[in-house]
Parts: C-alpha cells; sequence; structure tokens
C-alpha cells in the first residue's frame, strides 16, 4: 500500500510544476494574443517569448511570436520562428503558409510558391493557400492557373469573400 501511496507522491510533484508551467506559458501566450490585436507588436513579442521561456515546445507561441516580428516587419526574426514552429509539428501548416506570406513580402516568389504548394501537398484542402497561391499566379501572370485556384476556394468555401472580389 505505501508503494502506491509514495508512486503517487512522486506522480504530484512531477504533475502539479508542469501544470503550473503550462498555465503560466498560455497567460502569456494569451496576453500576447491581446497585445498583438491591439497593434503593440513590442509588447506581444515579449509576451510569446515569455510563453516559449517557459514551454520551448508551444509551437502556436513560436508560430505568433513570428506572425508579431512579421507585422513589425523584422522579417528575419520572423522566419525564424516561422520555421521553429513548423519544425515542431509537421502537420501544423500555419506557419507554413506564413512562410509563403513572408517570402511574398520579400519578393522571393518562386519560395513563396514552394511554401504554399508544401501546405497543399498536406492538406488540398486548405483554403489560406489556396488563395495566396491564387494571388502568387496572378502576380507572377498566370491568370488562367490563378482563377482556376479562387474557384477551388469557393467551392471549399463560398463564403470566402477575397476570393470573390479577386476574380472581379
Amino acid at each position: 500500500m505505501t508503494g502506491k501511496i509514495l508512486t503517487k507522491i512522486i506522480i504530484l510533484i512531477f504533475l502539479i510544476p508542469s501544470s503550473s508551467l503550462a498555465l503560466s506559458a498560455k497567460r502569456h501566450f494569451e496576453a500576447g494574443n491581446d497585445y498583438f490585436k491591439q497593434g503593440l507588436y513590442p509588447k506581444a513579442i515579449d509576451e510569446y517569448s515569455q510563453a516559449i521561456k517557459v514551454n520551448s515546445y508551444y509551437k502556436e507561441a513560436y508560430n505568433n511570436l513570428g506572425e508579431a516580428y512579421f507585422a513589425f516587419q523584422l522579417y528575419d526574426m520572423a522566419e525564424e520562428n516561422f520555421k521553429a514552429a513548423a519544425n515542431l509539428d509537421p502537420n501544423y501548416l500555419e506557419p507554413v503558409n506564413n512562410l509563403g506570406l513572408l517570402y511574398e513580402e520579400r519578393g522571393l516568389l518562386s519560395q513563396a510558391k514552394g511554401e504554399y504548394e508544401k501546405v497543399l501537398e498536406i492538406n488540398p484542402l486548405n483554403k489560406e493557400a489556396n488563395f495566396n497561391l491564387a494571388r502568387l499566379l496572378f502576380k507572377r501572370g498566370y491568370t488562367k492557373e490563378a482563377i482556376g485556384k479562387l474557384k477551388d476556394v469557393l467551392r471549399l468555401d463560398p463564403n470566402y469573400t477575397l476570393a470573390y472580389i479577386n476574380l472581379g
């Protein structure tokens, strides 16, 4: 009987601090989201960084930190964090799509296209990646292909307003 009690005590000793740390990371993450929504990017960056300090496997915090750096036009830092988020979970597609947006912003259109295509290889139904690829195809002069992609987006979501706007 004492062996079972001792085991439970040991488990609790390890669980209590880790659950407390998880809550702390989540609080920093949510504070970062609040600051981001207000356009207070330096404060958002600080909160997301704190969340990552508490939990170095917090993929959403890395992604959102990348978004805050991107919004603040610190592109190298944004890229580093998007890649970190994607490396933590190969099926987490938001940072891969964000890398595409970042490369597009920097004029690296071939790299942007590659990132959108990576997303679509894993999830062909991803509306954002389909839409971003369509915009990119328009930019590069591939009008017919772009229109096809926009129609794909509308098949996935008939209420995707930006697709209608881009179809003109």
